[in-house]
């Protein structure tokens, strides 16, 4: 399963709870590695107000964190799909 369906099927807090196990067994494989950068973008979009504000700030300014914005725009959109939250 793709870390993004995971996401979808399973819910955000759940998802958190399994990376967190994975770890702790020491034994994370590369798609988990994966769900945890999802998560933690997904997180980052929260912090920063919502996919909305994301979007605002990379409009009005776009230049020092830009690429970090863009790929929190495309990790949002590749698991809800594009458009508003």
């Amino acid at each position: 399963m793709k870390p993004e369906q995971f996401i979808r099927e399973w819910g955000i807090e759940y998802s958190r709870k399994y990376v967190a196990l994975a770890e702790s067994e020491g034994d994370i494989l590369p798609w988990e590695k994966q769900l945890k950068q999802l998560i933690a973008s997904l997180d980052l979009i929260n912090h920063m107000g919502g996919l909305s504000e994301v979007k605002r700030k990379f409009r009005d300014n776009g230049s020092c964190h830009g690429e970090r914005m863009k790929a929190l725009i495309k990790d949002h959109e590749s698991i809800y799909g594009g458009g508003d939250e």
